[in-house]
């Protein structure tokens, strides 16, 4: 290797080295203080958020409204006017990804049928990263044109780890072109006449760690199939409430989601 003991380096006396030392310890100390500290703040953001949109989804924005009891354990109180309901009463169709030797990593290609996977349904968001696609032939020829996923469908994660909660739920963005689900991803057509897609998302991924977080022994259930999350159950205000609420939430998140990115 290259002998670095002719490199040549500037050397001040001893006592300015140790002043330079001393100073830039100082400094990076201070430094290391502030983000953690930043850190800190934006985590505090964050659980700031996540308590907006859970207190909304569940309780509403007029804290004066009369309350009963949802008959819910993990609900509890919520709107008197407000109904529950099972995701699957509410919707018109769903699916879920297919399993087996239909849909493999070596069908992927650079183009056509995106595929939505796990890692794209995020807490109430649709990560548009991580993109992959099959041929229109194979999903025609192979699996039927099935499992299919349109714009405005809700889409929930069977599969959950300690940053994305099991039973997280996206909305299908406008922009997806021809896409289906993969395995562990679920799609639900709302009716649409009685939910909001961005509404139920919300609901669904605020409720997500109280409801398939745990089963009753405190195991942590590992994955919902199509059938469960059928069941899930969500407070259903009237839709032009929301509607109110979707708008809501979507101002105030986004002044939190500024302060964050700025902080």
């Amino acid at each position: 290797g290259e002998d670095l003991s002719s490199h040549v380096i500037a050397a001040p006396d001893f006592e300015e080295q140790k002043a330079i030392a001393t100073g830039v310890d100082r400094e990076t100390t201070r430094i290391d203080a502030l983000i953690t500290k930043k850190t800190r703040f934006i985590e505090l953001l964050k659980e700031k958020r996540h308590a907006l949109i859970d207190h909304a989804v569940t309780k509403g924005l007029n804290s004066e409204a009369p309350i009963r009891n949802s008959g819910v354990e993990w609900l509890g109180e919520i709107p008197a006017h407000w109904l529950v309901a099972q995701l699957g009463k509410i919707s018109i169709a769903r699916c879920d990804g297919p399993f087996g030797s239909g849909l493999k990593s070596e069908h992927y290609q650079a183009d056509g049928v995106r595929v939505v996977r796990l890692q794209n349904i995020g807490w109430a968001s649709f990560k548009d990263g991580n993109e992959a696609f099959i041929s229109h032939q194979h999903w025609q020829d192979v699996l039927g044109c099935g499992h299919e996923v349109l714009p405005n469908d809700v889409l929930i994660g069977g599969l959950g780890d300690d940053k994305n909660p099991l039973g997280r739920a996206c909305v299908a963005p406008a922009n997806l072109g021809p896409a289906m689900v993969k395995a562990d991803c679920y799609r639900f057509r709302l009716n649409t006449s009685r939910a909001n897609p961005d509404f139920i998302a919300l609901a669904l991924s605020a409720t997500a760690r109280a409801e398939c977080g745990y089963l009753a022994t405190g195991a942590t259930r590992d994955r919902l199939n199509l059938g469960l999350a059928s069941a899930r159950v969500v407070p259903l205000p009237p839709l032009n409430e929301q509607t109110e609420i979707v708008s809501s939430l979507n101002r105030d998140t986004a002044r939190i989601d500024r302060l964050t990115e700025k902080t």
